[in-house]
């Protein structure tokens, strides 16, 4: 992503959101690998869901992978990825 980039802060900040996604990408890895985990989410009633810590978990997760999305592909960052998400990504 470096070569996208053309100055330190916007360096900084590029590498920061890349280490949110990524670590939270990871952690989600780490949830569904869990078969335990697995097999309470797949028979978690929607009506136990907010009270869940496996599934807060992963919300959780979610949550911090769509943010770190957001910070590389729409928020301006110093690079050319929100221009070219803006005019090439499909919605």
């Amino acid at each position: 992503m470096a070569w996208a980039v053309s100055g330190g802060h916007a360096n900084q900040r590029l590498l920061d959101s890349g280490s949110k996604l990524f670590g939270a990408y990871d952690r989600f890895l780490a949830l569904v690998q869990d078969e335990g985990d697995r097999e309470r989410l797949k028979s978690l009633l929607p009506s136990e869901a907010a009270a869940d810590s496996v599934y807060n978990e992963g919300r959780a997760i979610a949550t911090l992978f769509q943010e770190a999305l957001d910070e590389i592909f729409l928020v301006e960052n110093g690079t050319d990825f929100p221009r070219l998400t803006r005019t090439y990504g499909v919605f």
